[in-house]
């Protein structure tokens, strides 16, 4: 694959190899090779409609993509990646000049107009039927990106490359890619479990999600520290939680604001913080243990 695709690889991380029992703990055997993982001949491009269109978000102009999933998988995260066409010249590149000159400090030696890339992506759960969107499409090179939105005249002069959707079966979180240039499907060996919670004492001890989906993004076995960040929920599921945090202890030196984050100590000197957010339907609780 010509790019390293980093969106989805963020959030599958050491848990990866970490396997769930029936009741949500952790085990010590792998999820890596099972009977019913996802497979390439499970999927079709024509179960996910997307385009990209130009318009107006805040006031500003820009390209921006919305993907509709009618599979029958639920979705946790989309990407897309443009490349340029082939056919384009170095003459027409030129409407890069500008981007080019403000961002060289960037740049690898290697890198030239004919690099250049425009990427969408936004994590958030898109069950079936759901469509997810403004997912706004800016310009990059290599594996950085800027907020540059493409005008027309650039646009025109790229081409879809691939499409990277984070799909969940069986409570796993794959990595699949949609390659426009010969229409087939890969999957990345890295895959993430979700829904496991930790046998930490102390995780024990506080609110386990109930919701369709979580993720645990620190060691499960971590005596230092519980993160996890929770999909598809809403701002009152986001106030119930909190108030939770709170029955048990964490109401020392409190700072919230009900619409966006929460932080706290408790008697041990343990910090929290939950922060929620709105466009995702997600929030991040990060614990520190003292």
């Amino acid at each position: 694959m010509k790019k390293i695709i980093v969106m989805l690889l963020a959030v599958i991380t050491i848990t990866s190899l970490v396997a769930c029992t029936n009741n949500g703990n952790i085990n010590e055997s792998s999820n890596t090779a099972t009977k019913n993982e996802l497979k390439v001949s499970d999927l079709s491009i024509n179960d996910f409609v997307w385009e990209t269109n130009k318009t107006y978000i805040g006031g500003n102009e820009y390209y921006a993509m919305s993907l509709t999933n009618n599979s029958k998988y639920d979705l946790l995260a989309a990407e897309i990646y443009y490349k340029v066409k082939d056919d384009v010249s170095d003459d027409q590149l030129n409407v890069f000049d500008g981007f080019m000159e403000e961002h060289n400090d960037w740049f690898d030696e290697d890198e030239t107009k004919r690099d250049i890339s425009l990427v969408g992506s936004e994590i958030k759960l898109t069950k079936n039927g759901e469509t997810i969107k403004p997912i706004i499409v800016t310009i990059g090179m290599g594996k950085t990106y800027w907020h540059d939105s493409p005008d027309t005249t650039q646009f025109n002069l790229m081409e879809p490359e691939i499409l990277e959707l984070g799909i969940i079966k069986d409570s796993i979180l794959y990595a699949a890619y949609y390659n426009f240039i010969d229409n087939s499907w890969a999957i990345d060996e890295e895959t993430a479990q979700l829904n496991c919670w930790s046998n930490n004492e102390f995780a024990q001890k506080i609110t386990k999600p109930t919701c369709d989906y979580y993720h645990t993004t620190s060691d499960l076995d971590d005596e230092d520290e519980i993160i996890f960040t929770v999909y598809g929920i809403t701002k009152d599921y986001f106030k119930e939680y909190v108030e939770d945090m709170k029955n048990i202890g964490f109401n020392i030196d409190a700072d919230d604001n009900y619409n966006t984050y929460f932080t706290a100590e408790d008697e041990s000197g343990n910090v929290i913080s939950i922060r929620f957010d709105e466009d995702s339907k997600a929030f991040k609780v990060d614990i520190s243990l003292n």
